[in-house]
């Protein structure tokens, strides 16, 4: 999942929920000053009811809640805390106000209730809350209701995209013209304009399940869905409108016309297929080739780990062997297919030294300390036959996400070990050209001011050489 895109989106049901609200106040605002372009955007076409519109403040805050609550995540919990009481007030709000609506239509009463305060100037054509507008208020807040549930994301998304729905056959007269359906007699153009917006941001507020987590992902899914569905939906509302207008204009007929609709949409979105597989196309040979890279590189790691003279052992955070390699199996005796996925403990530490391997590796899962990482120590080793080696040792831990790994280099010091140490009393067998040779680099490299035939009084030469000074 892409955060940049969560955000962007959870930015846009924020500014969606803003925008409904101040629609709301603003069609208060016409009914308390007389204004019929607040009411109505067009003289003639319905008004937005005064219930309606308050219902739209209700629900635009509850949107707002629900984003900057998602935004918060777990950082500020008292606020976050607040964000989503003031969202589920909200919701409750619409959803009643729905209900007692569609219940007045259900009886046969109003009650005067969609006018609340104020005094419409002609009650020749009352603005009156239409029943798919209460029903589409009741569906949006239940979905708000829903929006912070995560076991109910595709209920919550299904709620979402019905309010849209209705918000869309409203808005459709309008666009179109035509009849309109009777439970949208009353609907005004600003509320259907504002349940397509309140939808939208109901939607984009929740980024984490169902459609939206295939929108924001950064797979070649995602970027599909991201490039074809602004034109899904906005082409063919684009083109039928462009159809209708120009067959009212006489252009040409009604088979003509469907025609030249079919044959539109059939040319723009071959053309946004052929680009889209042409873009997956290219980015599938770029992935190709970095995992041929990949592969590449871990082949020659492997080359570089089997080849290498030291033993590389490799161990998770519960201390079972991950990795051996070939020089680790020449060093204990093992082979590879017999020790994966053992404990390292069980396998080459004696049995004495176990528990301090046990207890160190413990306590550095749970501090992060370890006096031995990074450092070469020389232990003893148990090899397959039981029997002891002296071992040089450095572990350090792997970087990486997840439960921390480590890598163990081992190198067989038995030799070193019984080799005797030089005595004090074999410099003498050095050879007479060797001495001379030293004590003319020493010369050389003695700094400025001590070179010269006086230096030899300040320290004292090799006794062979005191009669060449």
């Amino acid at each position: 999942m892409s955060a940049g895109l969560s955000q962007w989106f959870r930015r846009f049901a924020t500014i969606g929920g803003c925008s409904v609200s101040l629609m709301g106040i603003l069609v208060l605002l016409g009914w308390a000053l007389n204004v019929v372009t607040l009411e109505s955007v067009f003289p003639g076409w319905p008004k937005m009811a005064a219930l309606t519109a308050v219902t739209f403040v209700f629900a635009g805050l509850g949107l707002w809640a629900v984003a900057g609550e998602a935004v918060l995540g777990r950082v500020a919990r008292t606020r976050q805390y607040i964000l989503r009481r003031l969202s589920q007030s909200c919701a409750v709000l619409v959803v009643f106000i729905g209900l007692v609506r569609l219940c007045g239509y259900r009886v046969g009463w109003n009650g005067n209730m969609d006018q609340l305060w104020f005094r419409q100037s002609s009650t020749a054509d009352p603005a009156q809350m239409a029943p798919a507008t209460a029903f589409s208020f009741v569906v949006l807040g239940c979905a708000l209701l829903l929006a912070g549930r995560s076991r109910l994301v595709r209920g919550f998304q299904f709620l979402t995209l019905l309010g849209g729905l209705i918000g869309w056959l409203g808005f459709s007269h309008y666009l179109y013209g035509g009849e309109r359906l009777l439970p949208y007699a009353q609907m005004a153009v600003h509320a259907a304009m504002g349940f397509l917006v309140l939808s939208a941001g109901v939607f984009c507020a929740r980024t984490d399940g169902a459609l939206m987590e295939l929108v924001v992902s950064e797979n070649a899914a995602g970027m599909i869905v991201r490039r074809l569905a602004p034109a899904g939906l906005a082409v063919p509302v684009i083109l039928g409108w462009l159809r209708l207008k120009a067959q009212r204009a006489g252009w040409f007929g009604t088979e003509a016309g469907v025609s030249l609709f079919a044959l539109a949409n059939t040319l723009v979105f071959s053309v946004l297929i052929w680009i889209n597989v042409k873009l997956l196309h290219r980015t599938d040979k770029e992935r190709k080739n970095v995992e041929q890279a990949l592969r590449e590189s871990e082949e020659r790691t492997h080359a570089i780990v089997d080849t290498a003279p030291d033993g590389v052992i490799t161990m998770d955070h519960q201390g079972r062997i991950a990795e051996f390699n070939p020089a680790a199996e020449r060093i204990f005796g093992y082979r590879r297919r017999e020790v994966i996925g053992q404990r390292l403990a069980d396998v080459i530490i004696p049995s004495e030294l176990r528990e301090q391997h046990r207890r160190g590796l413990a306590r550095y899962l749970e501090t992060g300390e370890a006096a031995a990482s990074g450092k070469r120590i020389e232990i003893t080793g148990m090899r397959a036959d039981g029997s002891r080696v002296a071992v040089e040792l450095s572990i350090n831990r792997m970087p990486g996400a997840g439960p921390p790994m480590f890598a163990g280099f081992v190198r067989d010091i038995t030799e070193r070990k019984h080799e005797r140490p030089v005595s004090p009393n074999s410099r003498s067998s050095l050879s007479r050209p060797t001495m001379q040779l030293s004590v003319r680099l020493w010369m050389a490299l003695s700094p400025a001011g001590t070179v010269g035939r006086k230096s030899c009084s300040a320290i004292p030469p090799p006794r062979f050489s005191a009669n060449r000074c």
